[in-house]
């Protein structure tokens, strides 16, 4: 599954140009194995733990988010599934004894790995975030007239000399 990721033309053609943001998207296959393998893998809550920390310390990106969310998604689908199959035979002390738990601790596990590795990277992500802010979910109406729109249009400035309104 890596390999039809890794190998198909967008991941060629963004590396030969040197755009490796989209190189975090060739993390996710591997999440999911160390998931569903975590029962027959020993220590795999720690390869998941290294592999979610070398995923954030690449790039906090739009598509780390993506790939954590789909991750989550099928981690939750299949926790599902497994408890509808378990419940189906009445056994719902078992799921939670045999599947549930040891999954919640498996991930527990790995965030006790990942996060102290990859905490300045979220640290200064957060930061940088927090100090650049963008305009805003709501910016203002910067033109609000046809008066406005003239003065925009052709390069006038307002009476008091400001390209932007005071409560911008």
């Amino acid at each position: 599954l890596s390999l039809t990721w890794a190998l198909s033309w967008l991941w060629i053609l963004r590396g030969a140009m040197g755009h490796y943001t989209f190189f975090v998207m060739c993390f996710l296959p591997w999440l999911l194995v160390f998931y569903f393998n975590r029962t027959k893998t020993p220590r795999a809550w720690l390869y998941l733990g290294l592999t979610t920390a070398l995923l954030l310390n690449t790039s906090i990106h739009y598509l780390t988010v993506m790939s954590v969310l789909f991750f989550s998604i099928i981690v939750v689908a299949d926790l599902i599934y497994i408890f509808i199959k378990t419940k189906a035979k009445n056994k719902l002390g078992t799921f939670y004894k045999k599947t549930f738990k040891p999954a919640l601790l498996f991930f527990i596990k790995a965030a006790l790995v990942a996060l102290p590795l990859s905490a300045l990277k979220i640290y200064a992500s957060l930061s940088l975030s927090r100090e650049y802010q963008r305009s805003g979910e709501n910016p203002p109406e910067l033109f609000s007239g046809y008066k406005e729109l003239f003065n925009a249009l052709f390069g006038l400035r307002p009476a008091d000399g400001h390209l932007l309104p005071s409560n911008y």
